[in-house]
């Protein structure tokens, strides 16, 4: 199917001009008023109207010179036939006058073929200039306006052939479309038709056909068989103005919102305004739709009155409703008070000596649609309070403003109209000396050297996603950037010993408006995106990460780095719409939460991970800003049904990590984006549970809960000894015992009940993806396992000696072999499940017997790596960015 748009967008600059020209001149050239002749569905000057079979005509039949025939009982007229009356006269000489009017209308399309075939076309006069035809379905296509025009003049005879159709969509209307033919028109059986024809010559529709709209002929017979007509929709009313919606205040210097006109019968031909609510001198705005946009209208300086002027095709004009649109006050601070009230969201605030807000408990936000600082002010927010702006904010040369940590400066629109350099102060964690946070910049171009002067040149990272290292930056050429996330030290003046809050001073013009940046996804376990908050407000994580979700660049977990330098822990807490999972780190052991809202928030300067897909653009909006007090507790959402287990791995060292287990709304038993978060550890120790053969920190499942359930659970150990595992807390049907949770261990065969208290086990070193499952009910039976090599775990301490332990099997006696089989060290009468025993004094591969107490002989090899404990050192684990010592 073929479409033909006669008014194309295409070199827009150029054609610009020709579409708003084509569409004014169609809408110029206004359709007939039918006059007397409208009350017609088959009308005709001079000739006899003839019905051959059963026919249901809906409105009057007349001829002024004929005969009208063929309308008997069997068909059906909902209306009067005339025959050579006062109304017939008139009729004839209203169509004379309509065909005349179609018949001058300059065509606005002449490239058209003479057949209409089956395709779609747009809004216009076309002009075959000769005969036509119409084969097929041929659609008119309205563009969603009701007053949009078809006219076909077509210069001879018309033929419709059998089964054709005219379809409109989109708006057109059969009052709007004409046929307008310089000849006979002859339409097939079957056919479909819509619209006033009105021909200069006879008229024949064959069987079974469907007429929306009219015949009518200035001279010459119809003949019609069969035929079913309506005139639904075929009537041009009268331009109605309607409403425009509504009256508003707005700060001077900045666009209205937009302009919404209802309630109008016609199209839009064009907008005014004017400085006075008569209209005295009007000024014309060239837009055709319904809704005026702001961007349209431009920004305002003074109160401006709007209306629209509608016309329908019938060229009738009417005006809308008229709105105001007014200014807001200008108030100035001149140190002690405002000089035109306190500012509001439609004012524009203009601060010309010191002010400093007041940070009581109730936080202050001082309103304004634009604010500039002036006059060599000295401008303070502190911690509580903010600065709320529709529009910029100007910070003249010589004045100073600065936003304490906790501080917020929200503003609204696409993109960033501020000017002037402001400072922006953030709070860390306390940290020592050695510590590290994730940053990210609330303003543009600073330096990483100069936010952070005594931190050392080469303790500044950046993140390299197709590594997934942490690579060394330099700060004296490096500029923070929207959305880029820095891994910074501590200045070298940082107390070594007591953690103590250090404050970043971040300057330069604040942020504001949308940002993005490319989404990378090098294959699994290389597409962490090292991002941050690019504002100086916080933001809700849980919008960034719904936004983010819809248009597919992240997989929905966020990554927080929360650790204190050396420590054995690893670095990163988890969160996502399943919850939080800490690091065993006092200081985030949560979300922070907006206690307004309810949301959870991502502070001024804080820098995260997530895990990219590769796909389009991770992005952040206005939309996702909150103004926000922070507490430090986790949000509760009563439209999701959360139950969850938090589980905690941990050693006599303090070695800890944490997983989570969440039966919610939302989950499934396979993986869900915004609810299963993949393990991201670079710690000592990790616990997680499975989805195939990946490790989630955070795993959901799906309601509702099956106490058949069974959670395949992993962890991993750099040093082997003794670990225990725990509950944490629970929350839903966990809480306050009501569902038992088991720890299965499947190498000592013990169903543990976690709800009781803590499971102690031994390990080697190295990761284990087998040996633990999560479940909600003991076996109804105890198994008594066969010892075998699988249960006995054997590791060198840093003291050189072999320790032994064999689970749940109490131990006679051990035998210690060289490879030679030379027993070297024996130990009997154990009747324990662990021992220590010394071993050789050099590194080799030794064979360990153990009996158990009832006779069973099982024998474990291993390699024995002595170790000069003079020579000892502590050891580092490099992950990913290189620890001090």
């Amino acid at each position: 199917m073929k479409r033909i748009i006669p008014c194309s967008y295409q070199a827009f600059y150029v054609l610009m001009f020709f579409c708003i020209g084509f569409l004014s001149s169609v809408r110029a050239q206004c359709l007939p008023n039918l006059g007397e002749s409208s009350n017609f569905v088959l009308f005709t000057s001079n000739g006899a109207i003839g019905n051959t079979g059963t026919s249901i005509i809906t409105g009057d039949i007349g001829t002024s010179v004929g005969a009208v025939t063929g309308f008997g009982a069997s068909s059906v007229v909902n209306g009067v036939i005339h025959i050579t009356n006062g109304a017939t006269t008139q009729a004839s000489t209203d169509l004379t006058a309509a065909y005349n009017q179609l018949n001058a209308l300059t065509p606005t399309v002449t490239n058209h073929p003479a057949a209409f075939g089956t395709e779609t076309i747009l809004p216009g006069i076309y002009n075959t200039g000769g005969a036509g035809s119409v084969g097929g379905t041929l659609i008119l296509d309205g563009q969603g306006n009701s007053s949009a025009i078809f006219v076909f003049k077509i210069g001879g005879a018309l033929t419709v052939g059998a089964a054709s159709t005219i379809s409109l969509v989109n708006g057109t209307m059969a009052s709007n479309v004409f046929w307008l033919a310089d000849g006979a028109v002859s339409m097939g059986a079957n056919t479909n038709m819509s619209g006033t024809i009105i021909a200069n010559g006879a008229i024949s529709m064959d069987d079974g056909g469907i007429l929306n709209g009219r015949l009518l002929s200035t001279s010459g017979a119809i003949a019609i068989y069969n035929v079913v007509s309506n005139t639904q929709g075929i009537e041009i009313a009268n331009a109605v103005g309607g409403t425009v919606f509504a009256n508003q205040t707005i700060c001077s210097g900045s666009a209205p919102a937009n302009l919404t006109l209802s309630g109008n019968t016609g199209g839009v031909f064009q907008w005014e305004k004017a400085s006075d609510a008569a209209f005295t001198s009007p000024i014309i705005i060239p837009s055709t739709a319904t809704i005026l946009s702001g961007t349209t209208i431009g920004n305002l300086t003074a109160t401006t009155y709007f209306r629209a002027k509608v016309q329908s095709t019938n060229c009738t004009e009417a005006y809308s409703s008229t709105i105001v649109v007014t200014m807001g006050t200008i108030t100035t601070w001149n140190g002690t008070d405002w000089s035109n009230g306190e500012p509001d969201a439609s004012s524009v605030a203009i601060i010309s000596d010191t002010y400093t807000s007041p940070g009581t408990t109730t936080p202050t936000d001082l309103i304004a649609c634009k604010l500039t600082v002036t006059n060599n002010a000295t401008v303070v927010i502190k911690f509580g309070d903010s600065v709320t702006l529709n529009g910029p904010l100007t910070v003249n040369t010589g004045s100073f403003v600065t936003f304490n940590s906790g501080a917020n400066l929200l503003q609204s629109g696409t993109t960033n109209t501020n000017s002037g350099s402001i400072v922006i102060k953030c709070n860390s964690s306390p940290l020592k000396r050695l510590d590290y946070t994730l940053w990210s910049s609330p303003v543009a171009n600073q330096l990483l050297q100069s936010f952070s002067p005594n931190t050392l040149s080469n303790r500044f990272y950046g993140y390299n996603t197709s590594t997934n290292l942490y690579q060394v930056v330099d700060p004296s050429t490096t500029n923070f950037t929207p959305l880029n996330g820095h891994l910074i030290r501590t200045p070298n003046n940082q107390s070594t010993t007591t953690p103590t809050i250090w404050t970043g001073q971040f300057t330069g013009v604040p942020n504001n408006g949308n940002y993005s940046i490319a989404s990378q996804n090098f294959a699994t376990g290389f597409r962490y995106n090292l991002i941050g908050n690019p504002y100086p407000s916080a933001i809700d994580i849980d919008s960034f990460i719904d936004t983010n979700i819809a248009n597919g660049s992240i997989t929905g977990t966020v990554y927080f780095w929360r650790k204190t330098n050396g420590a054995s822990n690893g670095g990163y807490c988890t969160y996502n719409f399943g919850g939080f999972v800490g690091n065993n780190d006092q200081v985030m052991s949560s979300m922070p939460v907006n206690p307004d809202s309810n949301t959870n928030v991502v502070q001024v300067g804080q820098g995260f991970f997530v895990e990219g897909t590769g796909t389009g653009n991770v992005v952040f909006t206005n939309d996702m800003r909150i103004n926000t007090s922070v507490n430090r507790f986790f949000k509760t959402t009563n439209t999701i049904e959360r139950n969850r287990v938090w589980l905690n791995i941990t050693n006599a060292t303090g070695s800890f990590s944490q997983a989570m287990i969440a039966y919610m709304t939302g989950a499934t038993q396979g993986i869900d984006p915004s609810i299963d978060g993949q393990l991201f550890s670079d710690g000592d120790l990790s616990l997680a549970s499975r989805i195939g053969a990946t490790s989630y920190t955070i795993q959901g499942k799906s309601l509702p809960f099956d106490m058949n359930d069974v959670v395949p659970m992993s962890f991993k150990v750099t040093t082997a000894g003794n670990y225990m595992i725990t509950i944490d807390h629970v929350d839903g049907l966990f809480s306050n015992g009501a569902q038992t949770v088991y720890l299965r261990d499947k190498t000592t065969g013990i169903d543990h009940n976690l709800s009781a208290g803590a499971y102690t086990f031994t390990s080697a070193s190295g990761t284990f993806n087998t040996r633990f499952e999560i479940v909600y009910q003991a076996a109804l039976t105890v198994t008594t396992s066969t010892f075998n090599e699988t249960q006995v775990v054997i590791y060198k301490t840093a003291t050189n000696e072999i320790s032994i332990n064999t689970g749940n099997v109490v131990m006679s006696k051990v035998k210690i072999f060289d490879i030679a089989g030379r027993l070297l060290q024996e130990q009997k009468e154990i009747n324990a499940t662990q021992t220590l025993m010394k071993a050789g004094l050099s590194t080799e591969i030794l064979l360990v017997q153990i009996t158990s107490e009832d006779g069973v002989v099982v024998t474990k090899k291993m390699l024995f790596q002595r170790t000069s404990l003079n020579q000892d050192k502590k050891l580092i684990i490099k992950s990913q960015l290189a620890e001090d010592e």
